[in-house]
């Protein structure tokens, strides 16, 4: 009997629709729920919830949270104004992430920040962003590649040597793609930096007491390419079958 898959909950992004507010939209990216299928996953999408009573149920559902790329974070939640090149929020998302973060969390459950995933993770912890790389270092190179091919590789990381990308790959330097003009300023207490761009942009921060975890980059799209990069959804699932 093959042995019960994890439940992987995913959250999505949300369209409203101003104009008929019935045809909002909510979506997610094919390759976040095709590479936790092919990890071993059982994938659960979790929509924007106004409801925190639903949150908190969706969190005691699954073995584990998967948070996405998408939308910019709203400043308000790290104490901030809106800088002039903010892009677009969505303050629904922002408040359903940051609770399904907050009750998994609680009930000790893994959890896996991709690009805006893990810019979330660190604000849902008490730390904050630089809402705009080309702003506040106009020298630095774009982290915004090649859109028409995702998985291609744009720039180099450094990892920590005794982190979980280390380990999970082998090494102590991949390339990654990139698609994100904002980036972590200060780190949330409890987390440490496990990956650096050249520039030193945070590019991965793992938890230390807790298999909490995020990367600034989209494996999703690299891993339909290259199986190195399946392996971090694997090492998550693996950690939610252990939280069952």
């Amino acid at each position: 009997m093959e042995a019960r898959k994890p439940k992987i909950g995913i959250t999505m992004s949300f369209y409203p629709n101003a104009e008929n507010p019935p045809l909002g939209q909510q979506s997610l990216g094919r390759d976040y729920v095709r590479s936790v299928i092919q990890a071993g996953g059982l994938p659960v999408l979790i929509p924007v919830l106004g409801d925190e009573a639903l949150t908190e149920a969706y969190a005691a559902l699954i073995d584990g949270l998967m948070l996405p790329g998408g939308e910019d974070v709203c400043p308000k939640f790290y104490g901030q104004e809106p800088a002039e090149k903010l892009g677009h929020t969505s303050e629904a998302r922002d408040r359903t992430e940051l609770a399904m973060v907050r009750h998994a969390a609680a009930l000790s459950k893994p959890i896996f920040g991709i690009c805006r995933g893990m810019q979330v993770l660190n604000v849902a912890f008490g730390g904050d962003m630089i809402q705009d790389i080309p702003t506040a270092f106009p020298a630095y190179p774009t982290h915004f590649g090649d859109m028409q091919h995702r998985p291609s590789p744009w720039h180099k990381a450094a990892l920590e040597p005794d982190s979980r990308m280390a380990r999970v790959f082998g090494k102590v330097e991949i390339g990654v793609n990139s698609f994100h003009h904002q980036a972590l300023g200060r780190v949330a207490e409890g987390f440490r930096v496990t990956a650096w761009s050249p520039e030193g942009i945070v590019e991965a921060i793992e938890r230390e007491d807790a298999p909490i975890w995020g990367v600034q980059f989209h494996p999703e799209n690299m891993a339909q390419e290259d199986p190195a990069f399946l392996e971090l959804f694997r090492s998550f699932v693996a950690d939610c079958q252990r939280a069952e």
